[in-house]
């Protein structure tokens, strides 16, 4: 039997994949692993099951995958022997500072269940979908502004939003561009100074044309190269209109985002 449902998440999708993804989805196994201990996902589980007094553990998994298009998933496995409890978890962006989480999931009953009222199964199925939601969903931390900062805005003047990302993986670009409304943003990438074209211009003391051109710098680069360390450093005191807030994450990120009109060709 299948079951869907969703709801709302305070964050846009990039805070939310930030803390799924990172490392290979730890926070989210947590949460996942405390769901099959109790609650209506147990309970569906095992339900009618011979072995509930066997000792036998609820396994669970995930994988995540973020090139799913167009928003990226995470498919979400709970077994127990012969029942299991499946599906897809995707965020999508619904508005400035909110998305909707929603699960896609279906539900095996072992044998033994499988001969009980379906209807009262369906109910527990999509007690057990609301639940997962809700709980990854209280699991998730948002992301603010510092608390004595400005209010981040997007530079005046331009019809979409401009992001930079700096990261070694080419990926995290691609993902990020396939997950962003196209009318609202615009995205250019940087590899860091190791794998850029001819070094890096803001390390040599000199402007960065990507930099002035972005409303937003997101910076993952690994700081454990020192001349990755540099260039936020490097950054933040060439451009000091840009507004700082560090998310989460392994290496942490740290987005910039531009405050005042000081861009180049403003």
């Amino acid at each position: 039997m299948y079951v869907a449902d969703a709801v709302d998440l305070v964050g846009s999708p990039f805070d939310f994949w930030r803390w799924a993804g990172n490392e290979r989805g730890a926070d989210l196994r947590v949460v996942g692993m405390s769901l099959a201990e109790g609650g209506p996902l147990r309970r569906l589980l095992r339900f009618a099951h011979p072995y509930e007094d066997r000792g036998q553990p609820i396994g669970f998994d995930i994988e995540v995958r973020p090139d799913a298009r167009p928003v990226g998933t995470i498919f979400l496995r709970w077994e127990a022997h012969f029942s299991r409890f499946e599906g897809e978890l995707e965020v999508i962006p619904a508005g400035p500072g909110l998305s909707h989480l929603r699960l896609t999931a279906s539900y095996e009953p072992a044998w033994a269940a499988s001969l009980k009222d379906r209807r009262t199964l369906a109910g527990l199925a999509r007690d057990a979908a609301r639940t997962v939601l809700e709980q990854v969903a209280a699991a998730t931390p948002t992301v603010t502004s510092p608390p004595d900062g400005p209010v981040l805005q997007p530079a005046t003047g331009v019809s979409k939003h401009r992001v930079l990302i700096e990261d070694e993986d080419p990926t995290w670009h691609e993902f990020l561009v396939h997950m962003a409304d196209a009318d609202e943003y615009e995205f250019a990438s940087c590899r860091g100074p190791f794998l850029a074209d001819g070094g890096c211009p803001v390390l040599r003391g000199e402007p960065c044309p990507k930099v002035e051109w972005a409303d937003t710098v997101l910076h993952s680069l690994d700081p454990r190269q020192p001349a990755n360390g540099a260039v936020i450093d490097a950054i933040r005191r060439r451009y000091p209109d840009f507004a700082p807030t560090m998310l989460g994450g392994e290496p942490a990120t740290f987005c910039l985002t531009r405050v005042t009109k000081a861009r180049a060709g403003l």
